[in-house]
């Protein structure tokens, strides 16, 4: 139902605003990030929503998108770009984020559960967007909105609060992950910053467990490649290496800085690995 009255109220705002003779009060370019497309164009702020209008495609790029829709990708998973309207009464939250490890991308949050990626060409850009929409949505001021902290303080804000309804049986393992992934920084949006959840079982050999029993889980203390001593040493064995090898004085010629692991635990690779049977990652894997 919210689904639905987001996208009467969208279209209802869409013909006004294409219909109104009154500019914009602010329009940026910027990117609609969906997946691993990032779909270049121009927002626009007005008074009663925001709006997307999409660049027109140039002719190897619709020549790309015609050739997906002939070809075994599923016509359904090739988004066609087309512009949007997002009502700002509708606006639940926005979440300042990194894109492509910048600081210069905005997420939005609407009523219905929707969340929209936007990225900007820099920090400045966007904290002109962020200011702006403040300034338009007072709902984004109330208490336990995201919308004025970023990084680590948006975590420190609201994590008390996020224990305490996890704790009180006010919201389930999975929400409170969720919730979690979404305080530090992570989207569906983004297949670069897709969501993770922890591994925190050491047990499976065993018929039944006994989720009372602190020997089933893993030590949270230490990351899985430090897990086991063997790999443990290895990795400081290498870290050791680095060290030694290492002279921040050698401007260029320095070498790596020392680190312990040299791959991340997620990926873009890693998301449409493990998720490969389900659209719309079947086809971002065959594209």
């Amino acid at each position: 139902a919210a689904a639905a009255e987001e996208e009467e109220e969208a279209r209802r705002l869409q013909a006004e605003v294409v219909g109104s003779a009154s500019p914009p009060l602010l329009s940026v370019p910027c990117r609609l990030v969906r997946l691993l497309s990032a779909q270049p164009g121009v927002l626009q702020l007005h008074r009663d929503a925001v709006r997307f209008l999409p660049d027109p495609p140039c002719e190897a790029e619709a020549a790309s998108v015609a050739e997906d829709r002939s070809s075994c990708v599923e016509a359904s998973s090739v988004e066609a770009a087309r512009p949007r309207c997002w009502p700002l009464s509708l606006l639940d939250d926005v979440a300042q984020r990194r894109y492509l490890l910048r600081r210069v991308a905005l997420e939005l949050f609407l009523a219905s559960g929707r969340s929209h990626f936007l990225t900007f060409e820099a920090k400045e850009t966007r904290r002109r967007v962020h200011a702006r929409l403040l300034s338009l949505c007072p709902q984004l001021q109330r208490r336990g909105a995201t919308a004025r902290w970023e990084g680590r303080d948006l975590l420190e804000a609201r994590h008390a609060e996020l224990v305490d309804d996890w704790r009180s049986w006010r919201i389930s393992n999975f929400d409170y992950l969720m919730q979690l992934n979404t305080l530090a920084g992570r989207s569906y949006n983004d297949l670069t910053q897709y969501p993770v959840v922890p591994w925190v079982l050491q047990d499976y050999t065993s018929e039944t467990l006994d989720l009372a029993d602190p020997a089933v889980y893993r030590d949270l203390s230490k990351p899985v490649g430090a897990l086991e001593p063997e790999r443990a040493d290895k990795f400081a064995e290498r870290y050791r290496g680095l060290a030694q090898e290492y002279d921040p004085r050698a401007g260029e010629a320095a070498g790596l800085p020392p680190f312990h692991y040299g791959s991340h635990y997620s990926s873009a690779g890693a998301v449409l690995y493990y998720l490969l049977r389900l659209e719309p990652f079947t086809s971002e894997a065959i594209r």
